[in-house]
């Protein structure tokens, strides 16, 4: 068994281990409710089921924690005995058969194995090291430029920012400055693939301002560091007003386009909310078709290129933090949040908390009810194997 906290790379682990051994994958995110013959009827389906008796077959069974979020407890028993059927019926020809999950899931897993008198050895993915975390940021810069070669000064403010992000997350730093989500928001701050004239420049004012104490790195600094990006292709409009391309499309109203496309809203109605007073209809006119025209939005490094799910756990909870704030969409995120169950999304307590330390209103600063079970799940889902997260609750 394979176990690991959220968003660390498991699913692309077991399509990979699958494509190279040669093995049926079974990816149980995409199947129905799991139990009894679950495993074995799917082998006999794809009439594989005497192959796999015979040891020409091996199993990678991806999702355990999408199967168990699914079932009761006694189906999902049905589910491990029946891969317990299928291993001692095969004999000693049983090929192995790898099953990857989320910790809690692998965890009740193993017990039902053992209960059924096999004891299976469990496999960690971790977090990456620093040099490792260092490593993976300067490839994806290089993806991001389609670049073959590392320049010095990329490695130098990579180095730099994943090195204040772990003085600034303290306790977690082992965590998510080796999360592979923040990683690569870190090389999207470093790499601009529309700015490659400058990029040298630019990336040695970025190490100068973070040395200097211009720039405090934290995560939500880092998103906000590609939200400022992103304002800047206003440059390329030819407003009347050339203030306005500090006024428009800035952070906070590019994070609530975003969440209208994840939620479900009018990009427009939201457009219409941060016009300034004074815009004339000509600089309005040039500003909506740039909008509707130049896609960018839909392919916002936030999103997944289709426009309408986010790219990473990392901004999927940036944007439930502050959906979860507005009148609006605040239900459809608290739902869509309940409906993850223990595929918590890892940082929206990160992004959450952040948050209310920003507000003015003493009364924003406390926590709705509503939100301490989906915040506590997210804290739970950065759990290691053997990790403990416990919640009090203190009525006076």
């Amino acid at each position: 068994m394979v176990s690991a906290p959220g968003a660390v790379g498991k699913s692309t682990l077991a399509r990979q281990i699958a494509f190279k051994a040669k093995a049926v994958l079974f990816d149980l995110a995409k199947a129905g409710c799991v139990g009894d013959n679950t495993i074995s009827g799917g082998l006999f389906k794809m009439k594989l089921a005497q192959k796999f008796q015979q040891g020409y077959v091996s199993l990678v069974i991806d999702g355990l924690d999408e199967a168990r979020m699914k079932v009761s407890q006694d189906s999902f028993k049905d589910f491990i005995q029946d891969i317990v059927y299928l291993i001692n019926d095969s004999e000693q020809n049983c090929k192995p058969i790898a099953l990857f999950g989320r910790t809690g899931a692998v965890d009740e897993t193993w017990f039902w194995l053992s209960e059924f008198g096999i004891t299976a050895p469990v496999l960690e993915i971790g977090y990456y090291d620093k040099d490792q975390a260092a490593k993976f940021a300067k490839i994806q810069v290089k993806s991001i430029r389609n670049e073959r070669n590392e320049r010095e000064p990329d490695g130098r403010a990579i180095e730099l920012i994943l090195s204040r992000l772990r003085d600034h997350l303290s306790k977690d730093q082992d965590n998510f400055s080796g999360y592979a989500p923040v990683l690569v928001a870190v090389a999207k701050q470093v790499a601009d693939p529309e700015d490659m004239d400058t990029d040298s420049e630019n990336t040695a004012r970025l190490i100068s301002d973070i040395k200097n104490g211009r720039r405090e790195i934290t995560l939500p600094s880092i998103a906000q560091a590609i939200l400022i990006r992103e304002q800047k292709k206003l440059d390329s409009l030819s407003f009347k007003d050339k203030n306005l391309c500090k006024k428009l499309y800035t952070p906070e109203e590019q994070i609530d386009h975003l969440i209208a496309r994840v939620y479900g809203g009018q990009d427009a109605d939201i457009a219409t909310k941060y016009l300034p007073n004074d815009l004339s209809e000509d600089d309005k006119v040039t500003y909506f078709n740039a909008l509707e025209n130049n896609n960018w939005l839909t392919e916002h490094p936030f999103l997944d290129g289709m426009g309408v799910n986010p790219s990473s756990e990392v901004f999927e909870g940036l944007l439930a933090s502050k959906a979860l704030t507005m009148e609006s969409f605040a239900n459809k995120a608290l739902q869509r949040e309940f409906n993850h169950d223990i595929k918590a999304n890892p940082f929206l307590a990160e992004f959450y908390i952040s948050r209310l330390e920003e507000e003015q209103d003493l009364d924003l600063h406390l926590i709705k009810s509503s939100h301490v079970g989906i915040l506590y799940a997210s804290l739970r889902s950065r759990l290691l194997q053997g990790g403990i997260a416990s919640l009090l609750v203190d009525v006076d």
